[in-house]
């Protein structure tokens, strides 16, 4: 009987594990869509590296930088939607892979025109649980396509006030 209510306490703690490490991915895209930076940074451990494709490679003090430099210059709004999740949990370590689709709408520019530029990729998340808190302590962004169309001004993918 020990046996198999230790097996059950296990696979409990690989699902309380799991679902606390897919609380803290979409605590990341949330984040990133309210541009609430600080609140993206509280995913990561302070020692974090992010390489987030060819965007940006580093400590997480500069990817918040760059995206305080960058994503509101370079966009007007955006929307982050995090998809499917496998996690493999082993102790106190968990290695995950995220699909994710990320929608941007540019500024208009001197004519007016807009586009929304649409990227896929993955995110290869390296979880560490430290003083009882999972976080990411090592990501890595592929993007796997970044298609970009003119919008229509009745085919606006993301709505005119925003977030």
């Amino acid at each position: 009987m020990t046996q198999e209510l230790d097996a059950i306490a296990r696979r409990l703690q690989a699902l309380e594990d799991q679902a606390e490490i897919r609380k803290v991915l979409y605590t990341y895209f949330r984040a990133v869509d309210a541009a609430d930076w600080d609140l993206m940074a509280s995913c990561y451990h302070p020692d974090a590296i992010d390489e987030h494709s060819d965007i940006y490679t580093g400590p997480i003090d500069g990817l918040v930088q760059w995206c305080i430099d960058n994503v509101a210059t370079a966009f007007s709004s955006w929307m982050h939607f995090g998809g499917q999740s496998v996690i493999d949990v082993d102790g106190d370590t968990a290695q995950s892979e995220t699909y994710a689709v990320a929608i941007h709408k540019t500024h208009a520019d001197e004519k007016g025109f807009e586009a929304d530029v649409i990227a896929g990729g993955r995110f290869f998340d390296r979880f560490e649980r430290r003083d009882g808190a999972w976080r990411i302590a090592h990501r890595k962004l592929v993007i796997s396509w970044i298609p970009s169309a003119p919008v229509s001004e009745d085919a606006n993918l993301l709505s005119v006030d925003g977030r």
